[in-house]
């Protein structure tokens, strides 16, 4: 590394106002050079090693480590990894931090991701406070104990040749705190973990061939066990021993026994993980009890994460008070049905189960985030289910419930529903909703709604949205409707006054295996409407048109316009019952992506005065039209050299009818195409190139190139200029 360069980051390191972030610093360094480093990672390290001042719990850990992150990042020392779950470090600064860790007082040893097979030799190695030999071809461990008397970590992730560890492996690393062993091959753990009796943090996730852990249970002072994916198929006695523990994560294990009395003696955990893993908990009630009871939790008075799968009602604890609901501060908690993953911090999905739901799990409610119902019996609507009225609600999912006829019924005497916080919406398989909402509703009611999803709901009739509930829905983003086979139309307009625009924060309108649509809207609508649609995406209904004078005229942000299998859809526009004025320009002078698959009564695509006004366009593709005669029909004079100014990539294929790309018979300047994919056009006798157009191309793509050849060409310098970029697809 160039002196200058480490010198520089050397200094940034030392103006680190703390040896707390200089040593978070250096501790990034441990992890591969170039890989996206996952802060709860970093959590348990730094947490296993002691390196926070003033922090006693994994939440105090989890702030601590996000200022941490904070600081660095304002130094310039770490990037923003893949996604918030990440960090990076750039390479030259990883290399810098490994220059300075390596030093005496450091400690650092890492030689991560270099292949080797054997254990390295290191200097000092008494000396060594962290050792990671992660992302190797590790197959064999010394034989005999190593002397480490001062190692804190010790990582050996990611080596899946390694089978075995040394039976005496461990003895001489007694200062040990952090033992990493993910993603190894090993199916035992050695005799000489006894001795580790300063571990705090053990990682054995993926560890597929390892089965009995029960020697861990010697570790009294373990707070933090990770066996995610591991092959343990039975937690052993011994764990409950861990009454030091805080954090314990099975997720994804083969776990199928959990005795009794062992999760209720982990009274200082806070943090239990048992997603996709064992579900058969024990009535509270059982005699003679062989697993584990959810009423366990009780214990458990420091508990603030949960990730649990329940697999019937019957297990849940029968007392209000019972568990520890009250302190959750995250939790994602599946009784009945199959177990489901979420992002959302608080999340409940209940299946099979029949209303009203028992105290005992609408304790939860109220500080849910997200509820998902599947196959609940007694739900008829939500309007009188007090239950249901969190404020923190934000995600709400109902599937398969068909008792279900109206979400939200106007004739319930219940107090109104609020919904405040509610975000997005989603019916799924309702086979006899009738209607989302069967009048008006409060003002305030679903006022923050952003997402809108009506999936397999084959009674809705007439609309999914009617116009009292339109006015409602102003920050609407997203509306997705996906096979409903009787609905007519979307949106109803009736009756709504022209000063007030709707649905203005609408972006994406997804419609799809529609087959009795006759409209997007019914009736006339405000304008201002739609002002902010930036996607509409149209696939397999019965439409014939998309554009019509009562849908509105100045969805002047629609960037993406994707139309597939709509067998009788003629035209984008009903352009006859426009004014003569150009109409498409107001549709689409911001469009950029356009694109029409197996669409077969298309004859053409569109005018030459609506070609004009696709001043953005990028993107024009065509597919499996088979009635497509002609791209862009005669219409108004227009200037050629204004059509298709900025189109970057155009694709025909598939068009058995296609004659001509441009009726008017004139030369287009393409200014802006780099790409151009032309197959299966057989009756295609030219195109609109001449010498000077597309100076910026670079692929042209087509099955042989004797589909291009066969064209007429004004000039056969074009013919020669596609063929330097022709390549066969």
């Amino acid at each position: 590394m160039n002196s200058r360069v480490l010198a520089s980051l050397e200094m940034s390191y030392n103006y680190l106002e703390s040896e707390e972030a200089k040593s978070f610093f250096l501790l990034c360094s441990l992890f591969p050079e170039g890989h996206n480093i996952v802060r709860d990672d970093l959590i348990r390290y730094g947490m296993g090693e002691g390196l926070f001042r003033n922090v006693n719990t994994l939440d105090e850990a989890s702030v601590k480590v996000h200022a941490l992150i904070d600081k660095l990042k304002a130094s310039c020392l770490l990037l923003a990894g893949k996604s918030y779950k990440w960090v990076k470090m750039h390479d030259v600064v990883h290399n810098a931090a490994t220059s300075i860790a390596s030093r005496h007082e450091h400690g650092f040893f890492a030689k991560n991701g270099v292949g080797l097979k054997e254990w390295p030799e290191i200097e000092n190695l008494e000396e060594c406070k962290r050792i990671s030999i992660a992302a190797n071809n590790l197959e064999m461990l010394p034989a005999d104990s190593i002397s480490c008397p001062r190692l804190l970590t010790l990582s050996l992730d990611n080596n899946y040749s390694l089978r075995k560890i040394p039976e005496s492996f461990f003895t001489g690393m007694k200062a040990l705190r952090v033992l990493d062993l993910c993603t190894t091959n090993i199916s035992s753990l050695p005799s000489s973990m006894e001795c580790l009796e300063n571990l705090r943090t053990l990682w054995l996730d993926g560890c597929r061939e390892l089965k009995d852990v029960a020697v861990i249970g010697k570790l009294k002072k373990l707070e933090i066990l990770c066996l995610k994916q591991s092959g343990v198929d039975k937690l052993p006695k011994e764990i409950g021993e861990l009454t030091n523990l805080k954090l314990l994560d099975l997720t994804k294990t083969k776990l199928e026994i959990v005795p009794p009395n062992v999760i209720s003696r982990l009274t200082r955990l806070e943090e239990l993980y048992m997603g996709y893993s064992f579900n058969q908990w024990e009535p509270e009630e059982a005699e003679d009890a062989r697993q584990a009871s959810i009423a366990e939790f009780e214990f458990l008075k420091h508990l603030r994460v949960l990730d649990v799968h329940i697999k019937t009602l019957s297990c849940m604890p029968k007392s209000s008070t019972c568990g520890p609901w009250k302190n959750l501060m995250k939790f994602r908690i599946c009784i009945g049905g199959e177990y489901f993953d979420r992002n959302t911090e608080r999340c409940i999905k209940v299946e099979n189960i029949a209303f009203p739901i028992p105290y005992s799990v609408q304790s939860f409610f109220d500080i849910t985030n997200e509820l998902f119902f599947a196959r609940c019996r007694g739900l008829t609507n939500l309007a009188d289910r007090q239950e249901l009225r969190g404020e923190s609600l934000e995600t709400l999912t109902i599937a398969k419930c068909d008792e279900m006829e109206c979400v939200i019924s106007m004739e319930e005497k219940a107090p109104p529903l609020k919904f405040k916080s509610l975000k997005a919406l989603c019916l799924v398989c309702l086979h006899n909703l009738k209607t989302i909402c069967n009048g008006p509703l409060a003002a305030t009611c679903l006022e923050n709604l952003r997402v809108l999803c009506v999936l397999v709901c084959n009674n809705l009739l007439s609309n999914i949205l009617p116009s009292y509930l339109v006015q409602v829905l102003q920050n609407l983003e997203e509306l997705r409707v996906n096979n409903c086979q009787e609905l007519q139309e979307v949106f109803n307009s009736e009756g709504l006054t022209e000063q007030h625009a709707v649905l203005t924060s609408l972006k994406t309108l997804e419609l799809s295996n529609l087959p009795s649509l006759s409209s997007i809207w019914k009736g006339a609508m405000p304008i201002g409407s739609l002002r902010n649609l930036e996607v509409l995406i149209v696939d397999d209904c019965c439409l014939r048109y998309i554009f019509s004078p009562t849908f509105p005229q100045f969805a002047t942000r629609l960037a993406r316009l994707l139309i597939k299998d709509c067998e009788k859809m003629e035209n984008l526009i009903m352009e006859e019952n426009f004014p003569s004025q150009s109409p498409a320009i107001g549709f689409f002078q911001n469009l950029k992506l356009l694109a029409i698959h197996k669409c077969h009564g298309f004859k053409s695509l569109l005018s030459s005065s609506s070609a004009q006004g696709l001043a953005c366009l990028a993107l024009l593709e065509v597919h499996s039209c088979d009635g497509m005669e002609v791209i862009i029909r005669k219409g108004e004079e227009v200037a050629d050299k204004g059509v298709l100014p900025r189109l970057e990539t155009l694709a025909l294929s598939c068009l058995p009818k296609l004659t001509n790309f441009y009726e008017r018979g004139c030369i287009l300047n393409f200014h802006s195409l780099e790409i151009f994919g032309l197959w299966s056009c057989p009756e295609l006798k030219w195109v609109p190139l001449g010498p000077d157009s597309a100076p910026n191309l670079k692929w042209v793509y087509s099955s042989e190139w004797t589909e291009l050849e066969k064209l007429e060409w004004n000039d056969e310098s074009v013919k020669s200029r596609l063929q330097n970029w022709f390549i066969k697809r």
